[in-house]
């Protein structure tokens, strides 16, 4: 019988270890997106900066 717990129990930490890498993978792009759009807004504002000072 114990063996058999340790063995559901592997198998449930392996899965909950792969939806959280599918989580983190999923997250990614939505982080580099944000990260994207403020840097081009960034990059808008100094360019009307510098022609409207």
């Amino acid at each position: 019988m114990h063996c058999r717990y340790v063995q559901l129990l592997s198998k449930r930490i392996e899965d909950l270890a792969l939806i959280g890498i599918i989580e983190v993978i999923t997250d990614v792009p939505e982080c580099f997106i944000r990260h994207e759009q403020a840097t081009e807004r960034s990059g808008q504002n100094r360019t009307q900066n510098r022609i409207n000072p």
